[in-house]
């Protein structure tokens, strides 16, 4: 028996705790039995446990979307999945995802299903993609099932992908601002600073904050240093808590100029999973249940919680959804539309599509409007100290005139 911390949502609100179970998968079924919904589960520090996924990183969905795609293509090819398997444990380059692949052959072999055996490598395999699997197999329909998991996570790379480029830009240009500013203050507004000693001016209020601030930073560094480290660790701690991660991730939902971008690819994964899984023959509860989990947003999955709930007691999926104020109107406009037409799942992927495509136009948007910025910003900086060393100068030529 090992010990599992773990987080889940019950009735829309976050609880945690430790349980004690044989393995990761029976931790899952733990918990899924007092009908709550897993979001997080560890393995405890010191249990005795042997870890499947010891050693390994967590599989990046550009790695599971190729994985998907070409278990799809050879499933289609007519190769048995024992020999499906034992082929891309031998190309991968990820020797411990080889050695899981391996393991989960043989565990096939032994007659586990392969969803059961997947999610003992929960490193590799969430319980997103172990029950998409298992709908495949109650199905008959796994080649299907894997080509809709290549979709899933081509998607969602290439969404993160583009969130990741816009933001990368601000991060790029604030990196390079600090380092100027820095060398500047520290490196050469000292030599000004003995050229003007020298000459007895009188440094203006501007010019002695600037020289105050590079001394700083030249002789106390590490007090700002050890400031950001705290600071950062503080964070860190601040974001394990409930509230924490509440206060944060609805900040997330507010940010000026950047929340359309956040909402709309919350959106957009939030119905292109709902789909994936509704195509794939899981019913609606279990599927807002995965839909929430995939998100990884707390504000969104407590009131999914509440759909979920609501859903269960009769109400219809588009009158919650509407209650959601992060959800633009659209969403359960284009819902209500499935419910009376019969195809959920065919409006949510086209939805899906839509607000994919939103996204690109709210980051170009963004984009645009963030060069500028950071442009004045860095320009203001930089002015700023050529200003501050520039004063004295005047005073000194209007002595000597």
């Amino acid at each position: 028996m090992a010990n599992f911390k773990y987080s889940a949502l019950q009735n829309g609100n976050v609880i945690e705790g430790v349980l004690s179970a044989d393995s990761h998968e029976a931790a899952v079924l733990q918990l899924e039995k007092q009908k709550l919904m897993p979001l997080e589960i560890k393995q405890s520090r010191g249990s005795r446990e042997i870890n499947f996924s010891f050693g390994a990183r967590k599989m990046k969905k550009r790695d599971l979307a190729v994985f998907s795609r070409q278990v799809s293509t050879m499933f289609r090819a007519g190769l048995p999945m024992l020999d499906t398997l034992e082929i891309y444990a031998r190309q991968t380059k990820n020797k411990s995802f080889s050695a899981a692949l391996r393991k989960i052959g043989d565990d096939v072999q032994k007659g586990f299903y392969l969803s059961k055996a997947m999610g003992k490598y929960p490193h590799y395999f969430d319980a997103f993609y172990t029950n998409m699997i298992s709908a495949g197999e109650q199905s008959g329909q796994l080649d299907l099932i894997f080509e809709r998991l290549a979709i899933q996570y081509e998607k969602e790379t290439d969404l993160n992908r583009k969130l990741s480029n816009a933001t990368r830009y601000p991060l790029i240009v604030v990196a390079v601002a600090v380092s100027v500013v820095t060398f500047i203050l520290t490196f050469v507004m000292p030599t000004f600073v003995e050229i003007f000693s020298q000459n007895d001016a009188e440094l203006p209020g501007l010019t002695a904050v600037v020289v105050a601030l590079g001394d700083f930073l030249k002789n106390y560094w590490y007090f700002l240093l050890g400031g950001l480290v705290i600071l950062f660790i503080a964070g860190r701690a601040f974001q394990q808590t409930k509230r924490g991660r509440y206060i944060i991730d609805r900040f997330k939902t507010q940010i000026p100029g950047y929340k359309h971008v956040y909402i709309g690819s919350k959106t957009a994964l939030f119905t292109r999973t709902l789909s994936t899984l509704l195509a794939s023959g899981l019913d609606i509860v279990e599927a807002l249940g995965q839909s929430a989990s995939v998100l990884k947003n707390i504000v969104f999955q407590e009131q999914l919680m509440q759909v979920q709930e609501d859903i269960k007691r009769g109400h219809r999926l588009s009158a919650k959804l509407g209650a959601i104020s992060q959800f633009p109107e659209m969403l359960s406009l284009m819902v209500r539309i499935g419910e009376e037409s019969g195809a959920l799942d065919t409006i949510l992927d086209d939805t899906a599509v839509y607000f994919e495509e939103e996204v690109d136009f709210a980051l170009k948007k963004f984009t645009q409007m963030l060069e500028p910025a950071m442009l004045i910003l860095v320009a203001g900086l930089v002015g700023t100290i050529v200003i501050a060393m520039l004063l004295p100068m005047f005073g000194m030529f209007e002595q000597i005139m």
